[in-house]
């Protein structure tokens, strides 16, 4: 059993230290066709994710740029995500009625659908 919870242990450590993609190797990635509806797909994003979406305040979306995410090959993913980036910033009410104050999202699309996403104002969430 302790053999068993120590391998466990070392192949998640193992698994934090998955190498980042060089800038080499994101601009010659495949990142698929870039996104032209990229502002319709933040907008339905916003809609089921948010709890009050006609609340939103303050919304700014970036336009796409080449990016990537890393995966968790140990969970069956893959390493890395190669897609369209697009950071948006956004002030939605909670359940309580009270706004949250600016949040701030790192959004992966390819094909046309958000594949990744990132609260980069709470990683934790």
């Amino acid at each position: 059993m302790k053999t068993k919870l120590f391998s466990l242990m070392i192949a998640l450590a193992l698994a934090g230290c998955a190498e980042m993609p060089s800038a080499t190797k994101n601009a010659s990635a495949d990142h698929g066709p870039y996104p032209s509806n990229y502002e319709q797909v933040v907008h339905d994003w916003i809609a089921q994710t948010f709890f009050d979406p006609h609340s939103i305040q303050d919304l700014t979306i970036a336009q796409p740029a080449k990016g990537w995410h890393t995966g968790a090959p140990i969970l069956g993913e893959k390493a890395v995500y190669y897609g369209w980036e697009v950071i948006v910033s956004v002030n939605g009410k909670n359940r309580l009625g009270g706004y949250t104050g600016l949040q701030k999202y790192d959004l992966l699309l390819r094909d046309g659908k958000i594949i990744r996403e990132t609260n980069l104002t709470n990683p934790g969430l």
